[in-house]
């Protein structure tokens, strides 16, 4: 039994790790998306001030 459950916690150490790489996965996907949209807001307010 007490095999099982130190299997059990090596698994969910796992899990946890792996949860919070994915995280961190997005939490950069998120900051890149927010660079983007800044750039994208600022290219767009340069267009709109040339006169075309």
């Amino acid at each position: 039994m007490e095999k099982e459950l130190a299997k059990l916690q090596e698994k969910i150490m796992v899990l946890a790790e792996r949860l919070g790489d994915a995280e961190n996965k997005i939490w950069r996907s998120e900051e890149k998306i927010q660079e983007l949209e800044n750039q994208v807001d600022w290219l767009q307010s340069c267009v709109g001030e040339m006169d075309i």
